[in-house]
């Protein structure tokens, strides 16, 4: 009977041994799969941040709200003097096109 009991302790042994052994290979074999997927995590991360430099610095190249809206201002500000100058410049012009008319009207005489 004493034999017996040695065979079976030898295999609860060698059965509780293949389960930690699998188990330990099952952990090992996460952590190296885990190390892979944070350096590509590092990876992605540093991509992002150069990314997020240079976005930062071409935001800080933009124009502010207010420097757009006197902008603004003064394009309307611009059109307003436009319309005064073609408004007086078209009587000029009709001026202009008499003086040339009798000018060449004289000229053939």
């Amino acid at each position: 009977m004493e034999g017996l009991d040695w065979k079976i302790l030898i295999s609860v042994a060698a059965l509780l041994w293949g389960i930690v052994n699998s188990f330990w290979s099952r952990y090992i074999l996460t952590q190296s799969v885990t190390k892979k997927e944070i350096e590509k995590v590092d990876e992605k991360a540093i991509k992002i941040n150069q990314e997020l430099t240079t976005l930062k610095a071409t935001v800080e190249q933009l124009p502010s709200k207010d420097f757009v809206h006197r902008i603004e201002k003064n394009q309307v500000a611009m059109e307003g003097e436009m319309n005064v100058l073609n408004e007086k410049l078209g009587p000029i012009g009709v001026s202009v096109m008499r003086i040339e008319d009798f000018l060449i009207t004289e000229a053939r005489k």
